[in-house]
């Protein structure tokens, strides 16, 4: 993978330097975990949020659609999150948010969905998720994260709400009920720990 432009990766990892320049091609790479110096120059449009991205320092790689970062910019209309803040953001970075499907909360099967990564984005360039030093997205995609909880826990953007919502959406969190979970992979465990929190006899 090769960008047209000058790239400086930061992460809060020194793990990620030889992957940042010599599989991402990086001109250079920084740690930090200083706002300030995370500060991009990229400017915000409209109701657009520059994120200032950070790979998170995590067992589990968190640097690539589940994303932890500092909000460097945000344009005009936004309101939502303001500079500096902690946020994350998970698959999605924008969508129509006219359709059947995005009026419905499934964005994710809008036709003009924008990914986190592999995707064109409303300007032409291509989205490449947390290997990125700055992220686009519109505030609709971007969740405050709460000062308590470390970065490390940015899977949650992830395989923590491919499975809590089907939990919810189908009504599995009623304390007392028997849930069973085939596998304790990188979701298995999250849906373990999420039943128990909803007080089911979880089987796994």
């Amino acid at each position: 993978m090769a960008f047209d432009t000058k790239v400086t990766v930061v992460s809060t990892s020194l793990n990620k330097k030889d992957e940042a320049i010599e599989c991402l091609g990086a001109d250079s790479f920084l740690v930090s975990r200083d706002p300030d110096q995370m500060q991009g120059e990229e400017r915000a449009e409209s109701s657009v949020a520059i994120a200032n991205v950070a790979t998170v320092e995590a067992e589990v790689d968190a640097s690539r659609h589940e994303i932890v970062g500092v909000v460097a910019e945000v344009g005009r209309e936004v309101d939502k999150v303001k500079v500096r803040e902690n946020v994350g953001v998970g698959v999605l970075v924008g969508s129509c948010r006219k359709c059947d499907s995005c009026t419905n909360d499934l964005e994710q099967y809008c036709a003009s969905h924008i990914g986190t990564y592999s995707t064109t984005y409303y300007d032409g360039t291509t989205t490449y998720e947390g290997y990125s030093d700055l992220m686009v997205a519109d505030e609709h995609f971007i969740f405050r994260w709460p000062e308590n909880l470390p970065m490390e826990a940015a899977p949650l953007l992830c395989a923590g709400i491919n499975t809590y919502s089907p939990l919810k959406y189908f009504g599995l969190d009623k304390p007392g009920m028997h849930i069973g979970v085939v596998g304790l992979g990188g979701l298995g465990h999250m849906a373990v720990k999420f039943a128990k929190a909803f007080g089911c006899n979880v089987t796994h």
